[in-house]
């Protein structure tokens, strides 16, 4: 069981909000370059995933896939970099 934090009304108010299911972010409410990064890093894990199911091929004939999706993965990582400076 989650308890409730300590604090004033404002906090009290949020938490409620929060387990109550009535608080709602927006994609608006969070800033473009943030929402950006998120999707890179989903990009970034399905890559990875890719990238892990093709090692463990045994026949390896899903090999000539690597070499795309490394670039992509290597890609990505370097904008996600960029962007985080």
């Amino acid at each position: 069981m989650i308890s409730q934090p300590s604090g004033g009304t404002a906090v009290k108010r949020f938490f409620e909000d929060l387990v109550s299911g009535g608080l709602q972010l927006s994609p608006e409410s969070v800033p473009l370059r943030e929402r950006v990064l998120d999707r890179l890093a989903d990009l970034m894990f399905c890559a990875d995933d890719v990238l892990e199911m093709l090692s463990s091929d045994p026949s390896a004939t899903l090999r000539a896939c690597e070499k795309p999706v490394r670039s992509a993965y290597d890609s990505i990582n370097s904008l996600m970099k960029t962007l985080c400076d």
